[in-house]
């Protein structure tokens, strides 16, 4: 019976472990997916990129771990353009993405915003929504706030959220 068990619980979920220089806790994370969470809930190709939305809440480092883990990025925005697909994408609910403060992850720094997936790329401040960014966070999500309709929002890193990955599109 307890093999049976832990078959069971082996076809639901696997371990990867992540060995990332960025991890400020520790070298190695082990973290625990369900096998639902490797095919995304939806995704579109856009600009030459593949945006994977994962409905599944985490927060924004599991999120990020888990979008390396997958060979992917936690979704950098480049444009108003963009920013409407991946509103679309997570069907205009919050939806963590890659901007952070810049600094050790997890972020640490509230005043210099960057993307995870492009160190060094500047948070355009045309996607921020109306007094954002306002220093109650550090790592960046799509807004459903009332006066945000999907632009950028700083959250405390520790909420959960569903999550938007990014790889370049096949050629």
């Amino acid at each position: 019976m307890h093999a049976q068990s832990l078959a069971r619980a082996s076809d639901m979920c696997f371990q990867v472990v992540v060995l990332d220089s960025n991890l400020t806790h520790s070298a190695r994370r082990l973290v625990m997916f369900p096998a639902h969470a490797v095919a995304p809930d939806a995704s579109t190709t856009f600009n030459g990129r593949v945006f994977s939305y994962y409905r599944i809440l985490r927060r924004w480092d599991d999120a990020n771990i888990t979008c390396k883990a997958l060979g992917a990025n936690l979704a950098t925005v480049r444009d108003t353009s963009e920013l409407s697909q991946l509103w679309s994408l997570a069907l205009q609910k919050d939806a963590w993405v890659g901007g952070h403060t810049k600094g050790s992850l997890p972020p640490t720094n509230k005043t210099n915003w960057e993307w995870v997936g492009s160190p060094g790329q500047a948070v355009a401040t045309n996607l921020w929504g109306q007094w954002e960014p306002s220093g109650d966070g550090l790592c960046g999500h799509l807004s459903n706030f009332s006066n945000h309709n999907g632009s950028l929002n700083d959250q405390p890193c520790q909420s959960s959220f569903a999550y938007i990955c990014e790889t370049l599109a096949p050629t």
